[in-house]
């Protein structure tokens, strides 16, 4: 594992954590992206989209809605994908504060508008 990354909706990193060393940027994750990508699928009427794999030349990027964040999780390119996932859980639990502040961040900034 290369790096994780929380960020909010619009890709802008909440909190993250880089292996030292390691060559991969973290602000190129995509995490914007995703949330498009989420988005445009939900409107299609198939369901929400829960998680993403996306597979580059050097690494791995495993994207996960914790709504209103998003959670990734990079890795290189021979990562075991369904250990990532079977990860998300209990990252998920363990980040459950974090995501309930950026809710009502989200909140109350959108009703001073």
């Amino acid at each position: 594992l290369q790096a994780i990354i929380v960020s909010d909706k619009d890709g802008v990193p909440v909190m993250q954590a880089q292996r030292e060393g390691s060559d991969f940027p973290a602000y190129a994750s995509g995490d914007a992206v995703f949330n498009n990508i989420a988005d445009q699928v939900s409107r299609m009427g198939i369901g929400a989209v829960n998680s993403t794999v996306c597979q580059f030349d050097q690494f791995v990027v495993v994207h996960a809605a914790l709504d209103p964040l998003v959670l990734s999780m990079v890795a290189s390119q021979d990562v075991n994908v369904g250990v990532l996932l079977a990860l998300v859980p209990d990252l998920s639990t363990r980040l459950e504060s974090v995501r309930k502040s950026a809710k009502g961040v989200q909140s109350s900034s959108g009703s001073a508008r």
